[in-house]
């Protein structure tokens, strides 16, 4: 398996490099499909590595061939996708993170735990790291809040055995390390 790395820009393309060498750019994903920037994006899983999703600035979810750049437009061709990791904020598995009479720019990130049992948000309103059960598709489903940021909470990330969470905030230039337990 070849690691890579995905840079994304106001530019609406992702560009996919080998990360041991950084000097020979694979592809350049030129979506044509994407009409705003990319904000999030996902790699399939395993055999299914060519397939990206992406989320833009303009609140679009598209999906895409990683190697050719071509979008995939038929939602029979994903739906049993595997995403390798799960960061994209719109989607059927990130439905009910949205509060009532949200406006898209609720919530900054998103991060599925690794064994996809726990989803963890970062909340722009309310400042907050929020955690849902993984999938989260009930409207307003029920969430686990922590507050310690005191401004917008920027973006989340689990570590490997979903024990800890990382979140920055904005404003406030903090680096927060949360440890989950059972309770």
């Amino acid at each position: 398996m070849q690691i890579k790395l995905v840079l994304s820009a106001q530019d609406n393309a992702a560009s996919i490099w080998p990360a041991i060498n950084l000097s020979s750019q694979i592809n350049r994903c030129c979506l044509p499909c994407v009409c705003s920037y990319i904000t999030h994006l996902d790699f399939g899983r395993d055999g299914q590595r060519t397939c990206l999703q992406t989320n833009s600035g303009d609140y679009e979810l598209l999906f895409s061939n990683a190697e050719t750049g071509a979008q995939i437009t038929s939602a029979t061709a994903v739906r049993d996708c595997e995403w390798e990791t799960w960061t994209c904020t719109l989607g059927w598995p990130v439905q009910g993170i949205w509060p009532k009479g949200a406006d898209g720019t609720d919530v900054n990130a998103v991060d599925a735990s690794a064994d996809r049992r726990l989803l963890a948000t970062a909340d722009d309103k309310a400042s907050a790291v929020k955690i849902f059960r993984y999938p989260c598709v009930n409207a307003h489903a029920e969430a686990v809040p922590a507050g310690g940021h005191s401004s917008h909470v920027t973006n989340i990330r689990w570590n490997r055995n979903a024990s800890k969470l990382i979140s920055t905030g904005r404003r406030d230039g903090c680096i927060m390390q949360w440890t989950v337990t059972n309770s």
